[in-house]
């Protein structure tokens, strides 16, 4: 067996997986005045809202939600991640395995598909939060990197990136939360998806914004739900 190919599709699989269990309770958020930043998608965040306390299964205090509608606007079959991991050829097929409507396609016609895009990659999804009190500033890291990665946006705002479940830090040993998703496979032209991620919340987070360069960005604001 060939280990390197396994565990890479292993990763993979733990990136496209289904999210129905992922149920969103209060305190909820949204983003009216969204923008998509790239003309071949429309990214519209449906839900934002809290999923359950960490419970020490993880780094952060607790775990919310992202809800997205992903929607193909161009005439080829194309690949969305909120995760910034370099794919291969094997991620191909195996991603294309999973999806018998997009494998068929493909073999008709490869060309349909915008396989360099998939390639290329797609820059990570970032929940940025800003940390008033700098003794709950978060310093974790995992190797080398940050798990809730510092963010530059302007001189007198500590501000940092939630982190992301199941991209760059694996899952936590709860199953649940293992339903995360950064990705729902191949869109076909005009299609529409959803993507649900779960992110982690350090203590003492405020929200400010979601952000995809070049994709997405969405200044966050409390909903008020009518009861």
């Amino acid at each position: 067996m060939n280990l390197k190919k396994f565990f890479s599709n292993l990763i993979i699989a733990s990136l496209v997986v289904n999210c129905s269990g992922l149920s969103i309770k209060e305190p909820f958020y949204n983003a009216p005045k969204e923008r998509s930043l790239n003309p071949n998608w429309k990214i519209e965040l449906l839900e934002l809202g809290y999923y359950r306390d960490v419970n020490e299964d993880w780094w952060g205090k607790e775990f919310y939600i992202t809800n997205f509608k992903i929607t193909n606007k161009s005439n080829k079959y194309r690949f969305y991640n909120f995760c910034d991991k370099k794919l291969k050829k094997d991620n191909l097929i195996y991603i294309l395995n999973r999806d018998p409507n997009a494998a068929r396609e493909f073999d008709k016609d490869p060309s349909q598909f915008d396989t360099e895009e998939f390639y290329r990659g797609f820059p990570e999804l970032q929940f940025w939060i800003k940390i008033d009190d700098s003794r709950k500033w978060p310093t974790s890291k995992y190797g080398n990197r940050f798990v809730f990665n510092p963010v530059k946006i302007e001189k007198d705002i500590p501000t940092f990136s939630a982190a992301m479940v199941g991209c760059h830090y694996g899952i936590p040993m709860s199953n649940d939360t293992g339903a995360s998703s950064s990705t729902n496979g191949w869109f076909a032209p005009n299609e529409s998806k959803t993507i649900k991620t779960v992110f982690s919340i350090p203590d003492g987070a405020t929200f400010i914004k979601l952000f995809q360069e070049n994709h997405y960005i969405g200044e966050i604001e409390s909903k008020k739900v009518e009861k």
